[in-house]
């Protein structure tokens, strides 16, 4: 199913491939990752074959060379790419300089939505706000995201932009974690913007939880795949779960198919403690 992606306009997939496949990953990112780069790709590739378009990666991952083998052969304009500049690379000079990495890594001309992963208190984010609207006028990037921000980071931020507005925001967010369902979902709707909901398994934990069985029995479904269609189910949420191999991948996106009952979203809704 598609929907639409805030006020960008944009139709897109509501559930879309992530590419971080580690856990610790600030710590992972300082050191060379071994992992099974065919199977991520091949992944990748059938996610898109199935009519999913959003991927989500970002320079610390490790993965942004992965994703530009992986379109290979796909229409550019039919892929929404999202990538993330890291915390010390705020400044206008490194934000610049990794923007033209992350471009190479990816073999593409343009990243569709370029998020700052974490703020960082000992940058001006004024800077940080000027380069990237420049980007976005050198078409070097169509919209600008925020990760890990809250609240008042945002609509702090949102006052620096000049001539943009923020078009998704990325945060942790599923069944179990709801601290987003307090004020900044609330925020992303009011504003029409998107949620990119990260963790929407809560690293995997969501795909065995129990108290998932009884509905997913009901629909025929994966526990994983309830979880998944919760959260897209939602205006303006897009969950990103990992694209970590053909198996899985198929299974997610078929989430998309299933049609849950409002009853049931609402018994999903009060079946987990919110955070």
């Amino acid at each position: 199913m598609y929907k639409r992606f805030g006020w960008t306009n944009k139709e897109l997939f509501e559930i879309g491939l992530g590419t971080w496949y580690g856990k610790n990953w600030i710590l992972s990112s300082l050191i060379k990752r071994d992992i099974d780069k065919e199977s991520r790709i091949k992944a990748i590739r059938r996610g898109l074959e199935l009519g999913a378009d959003i991927i989500d990666t970002a320079e610390i991952y490790q993965t942004e060379e992965l994703v530009g083998k992986a379109i290979e052969g796909f229409k550019r304009e039919s892929i929404f790419i999202s990538s993330k500049v890291w915390l010390t690379n705020l400044s206008a000079r490194r934000l610049n300089k990794a923007l033209s990495k992350s471009l190479e890594r990816l073999k593409t001309d343009y990243i569709d939505l370029y998020f700052i992963h974490y703020p960082n208190p000992l940058i001006d984010l004024k800077e940080t706000a000027k380069a990237l609207e420049k980007a976005v006028e050198e078409n070097k990037i169509r919209y600008i995201g925020l990760s890990n921000f809250n609240l008042k980071e945002i609509k702090a931020f949102q006052s620096l932009l000049e001539k943009n507005k923020i078009a998704a925001i990325q945060l942790r967010y599923n069944l179990i974690d709801r601290e987003v369902e307090k004020d900044i979902l609330k925020y992303c709707i009011d504003n029409d913007i998107a949620f990119m909901a990260y963790y929407p398994l809560r690293e995997g934990e969501l795909t065995n939880d129990s108290r998932l069985l009884s509905i997913a029995s009901k629909y025929n479904a994966t526990p994983a795949q309830i979880a998944l269609k919760w959260l897209s189910s939602k205006k303006n949420v897009f969950p990103i779960p990992r694209a970590s191999n053909i198996k899985h991948v198929e299974e997610n996106i078929n989430a998309s198919n299933i049609i849950i009952d409002k009853s049931d979203l609402e018994a999903l809704d009060n079946l987990f403690v919110k955070r």
